[in-house]
């Protein structure tokens, strides 16, 4: 089962920082992944619609 993931990892890159900056680091990690599912979520529709345009042919 895979388990959902915070935007940890990347924004820990941007603690050592000063000020306000690694605030900025969570929002670049929030934004990464969100690339990322999106792009999972497009490879796994175009996946499912040619695997039915298949079997439907």
């Amino acid at each position: 089962m895979l388990m959902p993931q915070s935007p940890a990892p990347s924004s820990l890159l941007f603690a050592a920082l000063p000020g306000a900056l690694p605030f900025a680091g969570v929002t670049v990690g929030a934004e990464i992944h969100a690339l990322a599912l999106g792009a999972a979520y497009r490879w796994a529709l175009g996946r499912r619609a040619r695997r039915t345009a298949a079997a439907g042919a």
